[in-house]
């Protein structure tokens, strides 16, 4: 690659970055318009917020992080709330089984 090819190169890629920047700083603004009207983020906010911008909702939630409206940990508590509450029903599940073979084994002795 020539220098004056690796300059025009070099110049199209900051100009495209510009340029993505400035969509981004702008769907930010509109985002932040956005959200003076949402109070709380129910089941399923997220998705149509997300397709009523046309962005996706990764885009979104990292717009929502560089916003500060959530947090990065956010995914990791909602993980462990959700392996407490697996293990939770597991144990009920368990016990649940437990009493069943209990009944079964009293009904087949008393007959």
């Amino acid at each position: 690659m020539s220098p004056d090819q690796r300059r025009r190169f070099v110049g199209g890629r900051r100009a495209h970055n510009h340029r993505r920047r400035i969509e981004r700083d702008y769907r930010r603004c509109r985002l932040a318009e956005v959200l003076k009207t949402v109070d709380e983020f129910s089941y399923g906010a997220r998705k149509r917020l997300a397709s009523e911008l046309g962005i996706s909702r990764w885009t979104l939630r990292k717009d929502l992080i560089a916003l500060g409206v959530i947090t990065r940990t956010e995914r990791r508590e909602r993980t462990e709330r959700d392996a407490v509450q697996r293990e939770a029903f597991a144990n009920r599940l368990h016990e649940s089984l437990r009493r069943g073979r209990e009944i079964q084994e009293a009904q087949e002795q008393a007959k």
